[in-house]
């Protein structure tokens, strides 16, 4: 359990599910090629973002902290393997998703000085993830972004939203700000907002609005304990991907 909530391996299985279930939305059929590479970089990037993160894991992830710091060599390794392969997937998908993965790969860069200034980090995070899941399946079937922009709304929110709760829970960015109350009630109201605005979608598409009904859920006991935010508030969101890919396959 420990190797799948801290390894990068857990975010690796979200961003597939959500990417699944917004490429199924548009009824864009994804190579399997894409969805390898998605596993990757999400991998990559997450992971690199644990180990440069260690001081301060001490504090508010203690139990990630040990778990990266007794397989350190192991995750870098596994790190360096994950890059060569996204680099390599990247390039063979096309010049536009290399580009988007760069433009995602930049925003990473800029991570530990940007999340200091209040609000910005669920921005730039909600911005990255959206140009995975709703980019990739976008620039890959060649659809109009002005078209299909609104359908990424309850993705969005519900990304937002878990920045802002897990925020919370480490007392960081911008709950620092508001304070982590403040940023757990505005997750839950973001994430009631996604839900809500799915019912303005119609067919495939409103069955996005699961991924911030189960968020919403799962931020209704208030426990920022570690364990439970990895395991149920990141879990949401693949739960809710997995059921939006369900129902859309059996209605």
């Amino acid at each position: 359990m420990k190797l799948l909530l801290y390894s990068g391996l857990w975010i690796s299985a979200i961003a597939v599910a959500l990417t699944a279930a917004v490429a199924n939305a548009l009824e864009v059929a994804l190579p399997a090629a894409l969805y390898l590479l998605i596993a990757m970089g999400s991998f990559t990037v997450y992971n690199f973002d644990h180990l440069k993160g260690l001081r301060a894991d001490a504090l508010t992830k203690p139990r990630r902290g040990r778990f990266v710091r007794s397989h350190r060599q192991l995750l870098l390794l596994a790190g360096l393997i994950g890059f060569l392969g996204t680099a390599a997937l990247g390039v063979l998908a096309g010049w536009r998703i290399a580009f988007l993965l760069l433009f995602v790969f930049l925003l990473s860069l800029v991570h530990y000085r940007a999340k200091r200034l209040p609000m910005v980090k669920p921005l730039y995070i909600a911005l990255a993830w959206l140009s995975v899941v709703g980019g990739i399946p976008t620039l890959w079937d060649g659809l109009p972004l002005v078209r299909v922009a609104r359908d990424f709304a309850p993705v969005g929110l519900a990304v937002f939203a878990n920045v802002l709760a897990c925020d919370a829970a480490d007392r960081e960015a911008e709950a620092q700000w508001l304070g982590p109350r403040t940023a757990w009630n505005s997750a839950l109201v973001l994430s009631a907002a996604g839900a809500a605005s799915a019912l303005l979608l119609k067919g495939s598409p409103r069955l996005l609005g699961l991924i911030p009904l189960l968020l919403f859920f799962s931020l209704l006991p208030r426990r920022d304990e570690e364990t439970y935010v990895a395991t149920f508030v990141d879990g949401s969101l693949l739960a809710g991907a997995l059921l939006a890919l369900f129902f859309m396959r059996v209605t």
